[in-house]
């Protein structure tokens, strides 16, 4: 069975594909986006393919199966082998070898190479995102939250963040575009913001 860092599992309303607004209600759909890390795409009851698997049968998780069934569900998301890269690449549209985040952030201007006798590493974004202007070693980014958020969704985050590095204001999902944060920090402990 394989896993990947990040298992990425968004339920919408059905309307969502349309114009973004349930035509019998005129309400949006709600939006839930699950990023579980180290979860592979058989470590549920639900199928995330076109045909279930033996691995489907070992767990139980009725609650993901009834939001696939109100909803629609994604299933040709890709994520990076790493955790912020991951996470930056989902909210911001990006590709890792555009936002440049690479590993995962957690101590300011800390790399996770190892030196090597012959390659010279590019100077990679090791403090992941962030909004504000001339952070050093981010990419500037307008977040998936922070887009929401302006189109009159409540933006709550739960669990770890691990957008930017300790110290960063990526680092504060609250400064992210999340009007809500629950055990939000870096690492995924209670916030300490």
């Amino acid at each position: 069975m394989s896993a990947v860092c990040g298992a990425l599992f968004l339920f919408a309303g059905a309307s969502a594909l349309g114009n973004g607004s349930n035509p019998v209600s005129g309400k949006k759909p709600n939006i839930i986006v699950f990023l579980v890390d180290d979860m592979g795409w058989q470590d549920t009851s639900l199928p995330f393919w076109t045909q279930r698997t033996h691995y489907n049968d070992t767990y139980h998780t009725p609650n993901m199966e009834r939001l696939a069934a109100q909803g629609k569900m994604f299933t040709q998301a890709y994520a990076c082998s790493i955790s912020s890269p991951t996470r930056v690449s989902l909210f911001t549209g990006m590709n890792a070898a555009r936002h440049r985040v690479t590993s995962w952030t957690l101590r300011k201007n800390t790399t996770h190479e190892q030196p090597d006798s012959v390659m010279i590493y590019p100077e990679w974004n090791v403090n992941g995102i962030c909004q504000e202007p001339g952070i050093e070693r981010t990419t500037q980014v307008t977040t998936l939250a922070q887009v929401l958020k302006e189109n009159g969704y409540q933006t709550i985050h739960c669990g770890k963040a691990h957008f930017g590095a300790n110290d960063t204001p990526g680092a504060d999902p609250l400064t992210m575009g999340f009007e809500v944060n629950i055990a939000g920090h870096a690492a995924g402990s209670p916030a300490s913001y």
